[in-house]
């Protein structure tokens, strides 16, 4: 419990750093995760497809897009909880100024991440727009930004907005992460037209800042957290990618590739289109063999869908061999 008391400066700071610690350790372990496994992974694969593209071929990976996005969520959460704990610090009376102090050092704190993470944000949407083409982590990304833009307008306030949040200021309602966030929506329906409600809902926070309320609706949908743990459960055997080149497993993502919509036909779908071209040019040439000038045909025309690719070309080599002889 916080004191306001000089006594309790030390339990005080102790307090507030434990409050921090489940998300401190978050993105330790995500740091670790990305060094560790995900990044020699990526660079051992393509290192890889130079000499072997003909056995590996050739993927686009976003799994450390993923895991810089999994970052700036936990980033965000801690501002987000930084400025909340900073604002009820700012409220108590404490002659010492020792809490006043705490708050300002969460506030600072909140200030320098918040530059940080736009760099991250920056990056991240660089990468997924040019070389992934992974437009739903694009559009993740487009929201930490648009979510930061929001917290950084917290920060700028010494009081911490104590009355009511801040209204919302037209660099956020008409800046460039908020007009390519609804161009995504409208143009990728089916993958970044998921978050439409959840950009809904924060305009509307934007618009009509409620007192008391401080925290902005999550950016995030449950679509996103399935995929995740799909992507954690993948099932071996059903490796394929789509023309973007992203790798993904057809059992676990049956209504094609997660990061940009792409629908990929199955192996059964490509041998039957496969087949039906094959019966149609084999019943093309079946039917034009031995037909004259005048229109005349001197064998019988087969029947549309009884071709047999197999027979028709044992037929074609004994008539060779014939006429050889």
């Amino acid at each position: 419990m916080i004191r306001p008391n000089p006594l309790a400066a030390e339990t005080n700071a102790s307090l507030i750093q434990d409050r921090s610690k489940v998300l401190t350790d978050l993105q330790k372990a995500i740091a670790k995760c990305k060094d560790v496994v995900v990044m020699p992974f990526e660079r051992s694969m393509e290192e890889l497809q130079v000499p072997f593209s003909d056995f590996i071929g050739t993927y686009v990976f976003t799994f450390c897009l993923r895991f810089d996005l999994l970052t700036c969520r936990v980033q965000t959460a801690r501002i987000a909880d930084s400025l909340r704990m900073a604002r009820l610090l700012a409220q108590l009376q404490d002659p010492s100024l020792e809490l006043p102090r705490l708050a300002e050092v969460l506030r600072q704190y909140s200030i320098t991440t918040c530059k940080e993470l736009h760099g991250l944000c920056a990056q991240g949407i660089h990468t997924a727009r040019t070389r992934a083409a992974a437009p739903c982590l694009e559009l993740e990304f487009h929201l930490q930004a648009i979510l930061l833009d929001y917290l950084s307008a917290r920060c700028v306030d010494a009081k911490l907005c104590l009355a009511r949040p801040p209204p919302a200021s037209p660099e956020i309602l008409q800046s460039d992460h908020m007009k390519r966030a609804l161009y995504l929506i409208q143009i990728y329906p089916d993958t970044a037209g998921r978050f439409s409600d959840v950009l809904d809902k924060f305009l509307a926070f934007l618009k009509k800042p409620r007192v008391g309320a401080f925290d902005p609706p999550t950016m995030y949908t449950r679509h996103s957290r399935d995929n995740e743990i799909k992507w954690g459960s993948h099932v071996p055997g059903y490796l394929t990618k789509c023309e973007n080149g992203h790798p993904f497993s057809m059992k676990t993502f049956e209504n094609g590739c997660p990061e940009c919509g792409t629908r990929v036909k199955s192996k059964e779908e490509v041998y039957k289109e496969n087949e039906r071209k094959l019966n149609e040019i084999g019943s093309f040439a079946e039917w034009n063999k031995g037909e004259d000038v005048n229109g005349d045909t001197g064998v019988s025309r087969p029947e549309k869908g009884v071709f047999d690719p197999m027979k028709y070309g044992l037929k074609q080599k004994m008539e060779r061999e014939a006429s050889s002889g």
